[in-house]
């Protein structure tokens, strides 16, 4: 069983006469001679047929504009995420090139090629798989458009309007440190949370009140006679929850402070302590400069006052014999 054999099974494609190998072929393998049999055709497939399914599928799953799914398209044929095709199929066993051919810097022409390749011989459920695989689930991050479709509060009225009749009630409180948001729809207690930032507050009650809605949809809770008497239930039990998180949130917060409040104590003392210390050694210092001042002072006088007694006679001997 050859390599091409076995990746072939990985891919889940048939080997159909060594397409596959020639998939993975550079023109440049036959020097000029029936370069016709190089991957041309397959790298060609690769880079706009195949591409064309994933263009596809973002344009039937994703609420985004065409220039935001043209920029997404891109995005996901860099070279660099082609190169880990390359590089998790260990591609670099089953190309064929020419020697003068910089297979490194070309791996997206091969994997190009590989894709050409699914394009014309792998089932439906394949291709599909392979797309989600390697250009759906790793790069979700960057197929996340903000569009109105997105915008939370857009979709909680929808479905408050469906299951309720009635867009919902957004209000905010500040208590001492904290944004508290309560959502509700004709008294029904929603979703309650709260932030020291007024914009997360809300955005986490939202989150939480889209949930609660889209579960109360997918149920008929609403027909049965004993709704109400649960509805009152879970609202009690949403309100204790909420007051028990703003209650650890608030604790929280209190002892962050007092943290605070004793850091910045110990920091003030250490500065004092410094403070004083300089004080000390400035005070030292100036009293060995007093001190060297006078000696010197002293020094000069008694110098002074052997001058005056001295006869120029006696002072000249003096320097005589000092020389």
């Amino acid at each position: 069983m050859n390599g091409y054999y076995l990746l072939a099974s990985k891919l889940k494609t048939p080997d159909t006469d060594n397409e596959l190998k020639k998939a993975l072929t550079h023109k440049s393998f036959f020097k000029g001679e029936n370069e016709e049999k190089g991957n041309s055709r397959y790298v060609f497939a690769g880079m706009y047929a195949f591409k064309g399914l994933v263009a596809e599928a973002l344009f039937m799953y994703l609420p985004a504009t065409g220039t935001q799914l043209q920029h997404m398209l891109g995005n996901l044929f860099k070279n660099e995420h082609l190169e880990r095709i390359f590089v998790e199929y260990d591609l670099h066993r089953f190309v064929r090139h020419g020697v003068d051919f910089d297979a490194g810097k070309h791996r997206h022409i091969f994997v190009y090629g590989l894709l050409g390749y699914l394009f014309a011989h792998a089932s439906d459920k394949a291709k599909k798989e392979f797309i989600r695989r390697h250009f759906i689930l790793p790069y979700a991050h960057i197929l996340t458009p903000e569009t109105k479709n997105r915008d939370m509060d857009a979709q909680c009225n929808v479905l408050s309007s469906m299951l309720y009749g009635c867009k919902i009630k957004l209000t905010m409180q500040k208590n001492e440190t904290l944004w508290i948001t309560t959502i509700a729809a004709k008294e029904r207690i929603l979703a309650v949370d709260s932030s020291v930032s007024y914009r997360y507050s809300r955005k986490k009650t939202l989150k939480k009140a889209l949930i609660a809605l889209s579960e109360a949809a997918q149920t008929a809770d609403e027909q049965t006679a004993d709704y109400a008497l649960r509805r009152q239930t879970a609202d009690a039990v949403i309100r204790k929850h909420a007051e028990e998180k703003i209650s650890r949130k608030q604790a929280a917060l209190a002892k962050k402070q007092t943290e605070k409040k004793a850091e910045s104590e110990a920091r003030k003392a250490r500065v004092k302590v410094q403070k004083q210390l300089r004080d000390k050694q400035r005070r030292q210092a100036k009293t060995l400069a007093k001190q060297r001042k006078e000696e010197q002072a002293k020094k000069e006088a008694a110098l002074a006052a052997q001058s005056k007694t001295m006869s120029a006679r006696k002072r000249r001997h003096l320097e005589d014999k000092q020389k």
